[in-house]
């Protein structure tokens, strides 16, 4: 039945004799049904007690049945009263109260009401249709005051959430610009033992599905941050786009951030080919590498360029040959081990690479600058 026509049937009742009966009937027993609701509703969830004290649960309670009785009497429900169920619903969102515990709560004071009407209806004699056209407007009545404690309760969480961020926000920018309190750096309630560190993301990683209890996550001079411990943003971030910064003090989290923005910018350009999350302390050789984008590609082009060859095949193993070599310099037998040949097999590679680079195979200097070298050009493919 549509609610226009569910009121119209209830307004041709409203003067009759019959609902003039069961509705004094039902001011008479509301203390009653008030005490008996409040009761079922406790027993049910004793929790409730803690959270909404008997004033308010009353009151609740009231403004529900003066609008049943404003409904049964032709009248519109009151402002007033919706806005007590709005109210009620944005309280119990800020005390914690679950959702679903509510709107159970309004179907068990509804089953109490629907118990007195039944009653009242069969003693007076009101008939089966009286019944079941009340059992139509409660249940109408009751989906109506549940939409506006829904309602309540959707901007209460709403609001909390954007102040929670702000907050978090607040604090993200204090702690990186050396103005966080020594109070709201306790509050963090991280462990000392296990020093703060700051992670740049970048992709698709969302730490605020599910919420990160241990982490600060924000924007910061236009990156997307976490800060946290370094123990737990390695562990909550290790499959993630993400770059780690060195850990730190807390007063030191400005450092943190920009070593670790220097790298994720190598990656985000596409210099450095990485999935997952990148240690800031792991990559050290590959930034010193990247640091002079310019140098890089020099030192590799002056010590690399003999080993370029028609063949890909045969380039790619004066390369692995060169870097077990830097590995391993004069063991071929762990050059063999380490690339599964045969001995003789490395003695005819080296004679290969050597016909390449001559004397720089002996050379420290040179051996350094290869090595350099090649973790530029693995970084940079």
């Amino acid at each position: 039945m549509r609610s226009t026509d569910l009121d119209e049937e209830i307004a041709a009742l409203a003067h009759t004799t019959g609902m003039k009966k069961l509705l004094d009937r039902l001011r008479t027993e509301r203390d009653a049904m008030r005490e008996e609701a409040d009761a079922a509703v406790v027993a049910e969830f004793p929790e409730l007690v803690e959270r909404a004290d008997a004033a308010v649960r009353r009151q609740v309670i009231d403004a529900t049945f003066r609008r049943v009785v404003h409904r049964l009497q032709g009248r519109g429900g009151s402002d007033s009263d919706a806005e007590t169920h709005r109210a009620f619903g944005a309280a119990a969102a800020y005390a914690g109260v679950p959702l679903e515990r509510l709107t159970t709560a309004y179907r068990i004071g509804a089953r109490v009401g629907w118990t007195h009407i039944r009653r009242a209806v069969r003693e007076l004699e009101l008939g089966g249709e009286f019944a079941l056209l009340l059992a139509d407007a409660q249940l109408a009545y009751v989906d109506e005051l549940t939409s506006n404690t829904i309602e309540g309760y959707a901007r209460a969480v709403e609001s909390t959430y954007h102040r929670q961020a702000r907050e978090r926000q607040s604090l993200v920018e204090d702690l990186l610009s050396g103005r966080a309190t020594r109070q709201a750096v306790a509050e963090l309630g991280w462990d000392p033992a296990d020093e703060p560190a700051v992670a740049v993301l970048y992709g698709d990683t969302d730490l605020d599905e599910p919420p990160q209890p241990d982490l600060l996550v924000g924007t910061f001079d236009g990156a997307v941050i976490a800060i946290g411990p370094a123990g737990t943003l390695e562990r909550l971030l290790r499959d993630r786009p993400a770059v780690l910064g060195p850990p730190v003090k807390i007063t030191e989290l400005s450092r943190s951030f920009e070593r670790a923005r220097r790298l994720a910018n190598l990656v985000t350009t596409g210099t450095l080919t990485r999935t997952g999350a990148l240690k800031w302390t792991d990559e050290l050789a590959t930034i010193i590498v990247h640091g002079v984008p310019e140098a890089s590609e020099e030192l590799a082009a002056r010590r690399l360029d003999p080993l370029r060859d028609p063949s890909a095949e045969r380039e790619r193993m004066l390369y692995d040959t060169l870097a077990a070599w830097l590995d391993h310099p004069g063991k071929p037998r762990q050059i063999a081990a380490h690339l599964h040949l045969h001995p003789q097999t490395v003695h005819y590679r080296l004679a290969r690479l050597r016909e390449r680079l001559g004397d720089q195979l002996d050379d420290p200097q040179a051996r350094f600058e290869l090595a350099l070298a090649l973790r530029y050009r693995h970084s940079a493919r």
